[in-house]
């Protein structure tokens, strides 16, 4: 098992979003044994939370300049994103099968941190703390 810590990126805002999508994981595999309306809310939250986090770190890349910068890193950040955005899709189309996997989509999420986010860290923090896409308030 991979330790928070580890996984930080070193932008609190982002690093709140992270972890919710893990809480929101575990709402839909608890819901699972819930009646069906739930399951289906449970999945909306997981979903647009997921799509507005992607979002949200995509624009921080772009407004800071990365994403003209660092073109190569960026677009592969972006098809990292559309992959995810395929599995959730799955997801909210029932395409999963009848069971939820909570910790396959933590796993998910820990191994783009890991891969793809981490190596962000350096670059996030410095444009957060420089610019009005910090987090300061």
């Amino acid at each position: 098992m991979v330790k928070w810590s580890a996984l930080s990126v070193g932008v609190p805002e982002l690093d709140e979003e992270h972890l919710d999508f893990v809480v929101l994981c575990r709402e839909l595999d608890d819901a699972g044994a819930k009646a069906p309306a739930e399951v289906a809310l449970a999945v909306q939250r997981l979903v647009r939370g997921a799509l507005m986090h992607m979002q949200h770190e995509e624009q921080l890349l772009i407004g800071s300049g990365f994403s003209r910068h660092c073109t190569h890193a960026f677009r592969a950040h972006l098809r990292e994103h559309g992959r995810i955005r395929q599995r959730l899709r799955d997801i909210a189309h029932g395409a999963e099968g009848s069971r939820f996997d909570a910790a396959q989509m933590v796993d998910m999420q820990n191994s783009h941190i890991l891969t793809c986010d981490i190596k962000l860290r350096a670059f996030l923090v410095e444009i957060t703390s420089t610019s009005r896409y910090g987090s300061a308030g």
